[in-house]
């Protein structure tokens, strides 16, 4: 009974190939954009067929953005050519207005889709359908552009959130609250980001109320200067306060340069950078900590290695981190990251991803025996040499390799 099964699975699976390859004429896309609405891209695109599996597309399309600090955009749209079209490619740039709304957002992409794909509906039977169209601008007087006016070019946004929900025995109130602050030209990147955050658990025991309060400050500054396409220098500064971490005041300042192997202009594709810091770290504490200091004053630097990619085959994110008091070489910590997201063969992908990190840096352990009140309810930080985690997944598509029906019901 098993093998019958599969050999008609493999007779089934086989057919519907043949069947899907059977009209030389139809464009096969295979849509990698995982932010595209692609009901109305299907809406509007009626004239194209939608492959589920990218090894039976004969266009493949890679969407990707990064978000600008007016607000606004900036997508980079790949079209690349297989079967019949193999080494054939299309590739440019375009921005989003900050105001625009998704529906606005995914309009401007399905128009700039239609001028992609038009070189290649030229070459098939729906060229006959094909009308070009160019408006001429209109003339109209010449704007400074942004950075062309440093000091007038800040963008600022805040935001907060308050939240509260409780049960018979215990209550949770949350409350966030931060602002980012940027000022972006070719050559400068200057951040500001104010972060605040509070949180009170109660839980009600035989022996009374546990209360427990998380309270976190946190200010970061940065000023990036770019020096070429490859190489950039910065100055980065912070102030943390996080009762959890025994931590009252840590203050961080730090220079910094960075190399990137890709140019910064494909970042949105491929990044490969090393970056080190080195700076001064100020600490006061709430608690005396395990070496009986209630203050400190320290040196430390870090390097940091990152690989992203994102290509019709896959992604990947790889990142080293690396960091040690320049007076005592023992008390470092080194971090592991790890993201794939890989195709294997047609429609089976597979995706892995990881952390790990060998701590000998928690320099702001307080003095003392945790209690199990603190440990069961999170109030205090606690020993560790190390900290993983790891997750794994595989998908696989068949069936139909085609699906241009939209169904929006419920």
């Amino acid at each position: 009974m098993v093998r019958i099964c599969l050999i008609f699975l493999c007779f089934f699976l086989s057919f519907n190939s043949l069947k899907a390859n059977g009209n030389d004429e139809q464009i096969n896309i295979f849509l990698d954009c995982s932010f595209c609405n692609g009901n109305q891209i299907k809406q509007e695109l009626d004239y194209l067929n939608f492959a589920v599996d990218a090894y039976r597309s004969n266009l493949h399309i890679l969407i990707n953005r990064q978000q600008l600090a007016t607000g606004a955009k900036q997508y980079n749209l790949e079209i690349i050519g297989r079967e019949q079209w193999a080494g054939e490619k299309v590739s440019f740039q375009f921005n989003s207005q900050p105001t625009m709304t998704n529906f606005e957002e995914n309009e401007l992409i399905i128009q700039k889709l239609k001028i992609g794909i038009a070189p290649f509906l030229a070459k098939t039977a729906l060229s006959d359908g094909l009308k070009l169209e160019v408006k001429k601008p209109e003339n109209s007087t010449v704007q400074v552009t942004p950075y062309e006016s440093f000091w007038k070019n800040w963008i600022y946004e805040i935001g907060s959130n308050l939240s509260w929900d409780s049960e018979a025995v215990r209550s949770n109130l949350r409350f966030r609250a931060d602002a980012d602050i940027d000022n972006v030209t070719p050559e400068w990147r200057i951040r500001v980001r104010p972060f605040y955050s509070y949180q009170r658990q109660s839980v009600d025991t035989e022996s009374g109320t546990a209360v427990v309060v998380r309270e976190r400050r946190y200010f970061s500054g940065s000023v990036v200067r770019s020096i070429s396409d490859h190489w950039s220098v910065g100055f980065f500064n912070s102030y943390y306060h996080n009762n959890y971490n025994n931590l009252d005041m840590d203050v961080w300042i730090a220079p910094a340069i960075e190399y990137s192997v890709f140019s910064y202009d494909e970042v949105p594709m491929k990044e490969f950078t090393v970056a080190y810091r080195v700076g001064y770290l100020s600490r006061n504490y709430i608690e005396e900590t395990i070496y009986n200091l209630m203050e400190e004053q320290r040196y430390r630097h870090m390097l940091n290695v990152d690989l992203r990619m994102r290509r019709p085959w896959g992604n990947v994110f790889a990142g080293v981190s690396a960091s040690n008091f320049l007076d005592d070489w023992s008390q470092n910590r080194v971090s592991l990251n790890g993201r794939f997201s890989i195709r294997v063969y047609k429609g089976l992908s597979v995706n892995f991803g990881g952390n790990y990190q060998l701590i000998n840096d928690q320099i702001s352990l307080p003095k003392g025996d945790i209690s199990l009140e603190d440990l069961l309810l999170a109030q205090r930080q606690v020993a560790t040499d190390f900290e993983a985690g790891m997750n794994f997944g595989i998908n696989y598509t068949f069936g139909a390799l085609y699906n241009n029906i939209v169904n929006t019901r419920l």
